[in-house]
């Protein structure tokens, strides 16, 4: 059997054991529900399906091809959210499977059966630590990942071949056009390639092929710009874009902060006085080279170790371990400029991998390298592998049996590790009441008491007043209400946190009253509790840190119904 064949039929067991296992365990139902994040994507392909033009009709402060991509759900025979759900786990999965054929061109050796067990091993790895215990919710940054993946890879192959390679690197920078479309800071990406694109085009003289590749390549941005130029919104879209920035915050600040808190900061600071020191030698000493020839051992150790206690950890170690891995393997990365000196290709592949993660990590939010773990790691292992393949310290089926129980453990783990720690919910174990028992789109996600108590209370509020239908706000969550309810939301943002509409904070204004003003009733749902937090304990909603400065104005123009909720206040 050839190797494509065999490599397919590793895909297919893989894909279908992990299917059932989820399937079995109720992975996607037992990650729980918060009304805040989670939710976002869909409400804006809510939007869109009813003929909303982004920017212009609605708010939204990253481009939406995510929302236009996510719209799918609403045509699936599954339930809205699980649907979702499942999909953001086969993106996982393709852009894990996309990675380990990036980095297998790497493997040292061209046994076929060795190679079958590497591929996947490194598959199981890379799935496992991508999915890691995080969301599973639809999310831009996500979506931009595996289009940009797709991208790399489509670019990578036309580089290499000849004749029409140009239509490969073309589709290459297409996709790598539609990931900044999911989320802005991917556009680094793309212009990074770009200019790669017009190197390699110019030194062969070939200007057509590149005016025509580089031009094939941006459509997605030269078509997104063209529907906002014809419902006059490259305003709106230049304010959403430009309210607020994390590329200084983030890009610089929060990776400097992180390294200098690093768990394994002596480790880096050894490895950078001995980099200095052979540097500045020009050659390295006898103590200095073996210490140098150790170090893959110790990274891929350090590596190993800590990823191994991930799922048994809380959520914020795991934002810490995604910045210990990009560093990681950084160190691997400068270790091979020291120690194999003609090796381009890992050079070339090495530099990518960082600017990846490095581009995967500008958010808003999370400020981590998170979804890139599973790449990360299985880089750490490749590249540090290949500087010791060929010392007789190395076994290299020892090698594999290592890694083989770590892969299929580390999966068990991930299981374990997702279930005891839900998103803003309590682990698996506490939760049991369906949530599809109220709204059908939920299906069969299980959640907290006070979670269901919440969406059951404003479920009776909608139903108990019939013309609320299209004319209802919650504030200052819970954008997926207006999807799972089928109601559409009349203002112009569903979530409405500042967060969310920076730069735009007049508009909301003005449309806020827009609406109060306006003669049929428009009736505002407001949180008494916080619901990001209310999994476990029921706090009181602080409307005065700043972060809804459009509340009181609110509460000023409206009055207070007089019937009272237990979760909520009713303004109009």
């Amino acid at each position: 059997m050839s190797l494509k064949k065999t490599y397919l039929l590793i895909i297919l067991a893989l894909a279908t054991v992990f299917t059932l296992i989820f399937i079995f365990t109720e992975y996607v139902e037992g990650e729980g529900f918060n009304p805040s994040d989670d939710g976002v994507v869909l409400a804006q392909s809510y939007r869109i399906i009813n003929g909303e033009v982004p920017h212009t009709d609605f708010i939204s402060i990253r481009p939406v091809f995510s929302g236009l991509l996510h719209t799918i759900h609403f045509y699936s025979p599954l339930p809205l959210q699980i649907s979702a759900r499942w999909f953001v786990i086969l993106e996982f999965f393709l852009y894990s499977l996309i990675w380990v054929f990036f980095i297998m061109k790497l493997i040292p050796f061209n046994e076929i059966g060795r190679k079958k067990m590497y591929f996947a091993i490194l598959l199981m790895i890379c799935f496992v630590f991508n999915l890691s215990m995080y969301n599973l919710y639809p999310w831009t940054t996500i979506d931009a990942i595996l289009f940009s993946s797709a991208g790399i890879l489509l670019w990578l192959n036309g580089r290499q071949k000849h004749g029409l390679r140009w239509l490969s690197i073309s589709a290459g920078l297409f996709l790598l056009a539609i990931s900044a479309l999911c989320r802005q800071n991917f556009v680094f990406l793309f212009a990074a390639f770009s200019v790669l694109t017009m190197i390699v085009f110019s030194r062969e003289k070939k200007w057509g092929q590149m005016i025509a590749t580089l031009g094939a390549g941006a459509l997605p941005l030269v078509i997104y710009l063209i529907i906002l130029a014809y419902n006059n919104g490259i305003g709106d879209f230049i304010i959403q874009m430009t309210g607020r920035t994390e590329l200084l915050k983030t890009g610089v600040f929060t990776f400097a902060k992180r390294f200098a808190e690093s768990v394994f900061l002596e480790w880096y600071i050894a490895l950078a006085v001995l980099f200095g020191l052979s540097f500045i030698r020009k050659t390295t000493g006898e103590k200095i080279k073996l210490f140098l020839e150790i170090t893959p051992y110790i990274n891929i150790s350090l590596a190993l170790i800590i990823s191994s206690v991930l799922f048994f950890r809380e959520t914020d170690f795991l934002f810490l371990t995604s910045f210990e891995l990009f560093w990681l393997f950084s160190c691997t990365y400068i270790l091979h400029f020291f120690l194999v000196k003609g090796s381009t290709e890992y050079k070339n592949k090495g530099w990518i991998i960082l600017m990846f993660g490095w581009v995967s990590s500008i958010s808003l939010g999370d400020n981590a390298p998170a979804f890139v773990m599973g790449i990360m790691l299985i880089s750490i292992l490749v590249f540090n592998m290949s500087l010791v393949w060929h010392k007789p310290l190395i076994r290299r089926k020892f090698v594999i049996y290592v890694l083989g129980i770590f892969s299929m453990a580390m999966a068990v783990a991930e299981i374990y590790g997702q279930k005891s720690n839900n998103y803003r919910e309590l682990p698996a174990s506490q939760l049991q009441y369906n949530l599809g028992e109220i709204y059908p789109g939920f299906g069969g996600i299980i959640t907290n008491q006070n979670t269901y108590n919440y969406y059951k209370e404003l479920k009776e509020i909608i139903d108990s007043n019939p013309g609320m239908k299209d004319r209802f706000v919650v504030i200052p969550n819970n954008p997926l209400i207006y999807a799972v309810s089928g109601s559409r939301n009349p203002m112009p943002l569903d979530w409405m946190q500042q967060a969310e509409y920076v730069g735009s904070e007049k508009r909301i204004v003005e449309e806020l009253k827009m609406l109060i003003q306006e003669t049929d009733t428009v009736w505002f749902i407001i949180d008494k509790y916080d619901s990001k937090k209310m999994c476990d304990s029921l706090f009181e909603m602080d409307y005065s840190t700043g972060n809804h400065d459009y509340y009181d104005l609110l509460t000023k123009l409206t009055k207070e119904s007089e019937k009272k909720y237990h979760n909520f206040v009713i303004r109009f």
